[in-house]
C-alpha cells in the first residue's frame, strides 16, 4: 500500500526528471509524513524512499526514541530532505515537532 502511495506522489510530478533538474528552492516540495519507519516494513518503505528525497519530495519520520531506533536512522541524520524526529505518536508535542 505504501508503495501505492509513491507512485501517487511520483505522478503527480508532471516530468520527474525535470522537477530534478530545477532549483527545487524556488517552489516548496510535497512533504511526506511517516510514522513506523522503526518497524520491519516501515524501515523498507523509507529505503524505497530515500533516491528521491529532496529532489522529489521531503520526508519527516516519527520514530520512538530507542536504542533500535537511533542505531538505525543517526546514519541518515544529514540525508537531504530528511527530518528524523525521535519521539510518540501519542504526544502530541512530538506530533507537532513533524508538522510544524
Amino acid at each position: 500500500m505504501f508503495w501505492m502511495e509513491k507512485q501517487r506522489l511520483l505522478k503527480c510530478a508532471v516530468n520527474k526528471e525535470k522537477l530534478r533538474g530545477r532549483n527545487m528552492s524556488e517552489k516548496k516540495r510535497p512533504v511526506v509524513f511517516m510514522t513506523g519507519a522503526g518497524g520491519g516494513m516501515g524501515f523498507e518503505s523509507f529505503k524505497q524512499m530515500l533516491p528521491d528525497l529532496g529532489d522529489i519530495y521531503d520526508l519527516v519520520i516519527l520514530v520512538r526514541d530507542s536504542e533500535k531506533n537511533h542505531n538505525l536512522f543517526d546514519a541518515y541524520e544529514s540525508q537531504k530532505g530528511l527530518q528524523i524526529v525521535y519521539g510518540d505518536l501519542l504526544n502530541k508535542e512530538d506530533v507537532e515537532k513533524c508538522i510544524s
